[in-house]
């Protein structure tokens, strides 16, 4: 039963995309308990959502793909973990992983927005139209500078 409601759900959010033809309201919106997949996404059951405009450091299993990723899932955990979570899909899909994209909030706050404005993600310019660059500038006046030691991925720019 799980499964098929998991597989409905991926299915209504793909016609929901295909339908929508304005960003201003969500093409979808998904509520429940998530968990953190890693800084940049979490997870409800199986589906994966991508956190709106961000690039966070990326951790595979048990090792880090770029530096500071264990420190971004981490993180991304301690906010998240087995809450409500809310996310209003845009429409769009990831540029690397292919799964949805959502602004994703835990109550009224922007989990996307708190990754950056603690060191654990970057504004990614090229999908989020500048949305996190003044947090990042903020994280970084407070010495929580992740551009220290994360570039940006080439899709972010």
């Amino acid at each position: 039963m799980r499964n098929l409601t998991i597989c409905l759900l991926s299915f209504a959010i793909s016609v929901l995309s295909l339908m929508t033809s304005s960003h201003a309201k969500p093409a979808a919106e998904l509520i429940g308990i998530a968990v953190a997949n890693d800084g940049g996404s979490v997870l409800f059951g199986k589906v994966e959502i991508s956190l709106f405009g961000i690039a966070a450091p990326r951790v595979r299993g048990d090792w880090n793909v770029d530096e500071g990723g264990f420190q971004s899932a981490r993180a991304l955990h301690s906010l998240v973990d087995r809450k409500e979570v809310r996310c209003e899909l845009d429409g769009t899909l990831s540029p690397v992983r292919r799964v949805p994209v959502a602004k994703c909030y835990l109550g009224e706050m922007d989990i996307a927005l708190q990754q950056v404005l603690n060191g654990h993600a970057r504004d990614c310019p090229r999908h989020s139209g500048g949305a996190y660059a003044l947090a990042e500038g903020k994280a970084r006046s407070r010495k929580k500078d992740l551009s220290k030691i994360y570039s940006l991925p080439k899709f972010c720019e």
